[in-house]
């Protein structure tokens, strides 16, 4: 059950985080008007998040490496 299902508003804060999250005005309204439901591969395509992964133990595994890979962008 989505916020809109139930009706709950967004605070103007989470708008403005999907607003940059979700580029495309179309998939926003989708997202937000309409409550599509959005699968893993549609999100990282629509840029909602950087990956998805096939298995509970490869997304663990991929945020470690996506962390060690932000720690050493931080520290150059």
């Amino acid at each position: 059950m989505s916020e809109l299902n139930i009706g709950l508003t967004h605070p103007d804060y989470f708008m403005a985080l999907l607003r940059e999250k979700i580029q495309s005005p179309m998939a926003r309204r989708d997202v937000v008007l309409h409550a599509a439901k959005v699968k893993a591969e549609e999100a990282v395509k629509m840029g909602i998040i950087d990956s998805a992964h096939d298995s509970a133990v490869e997304t663990p595994e991929a945020a470690l490496r996506m962390g060690e890979k932000l720690s050493l962008a931080a520290r150059k």
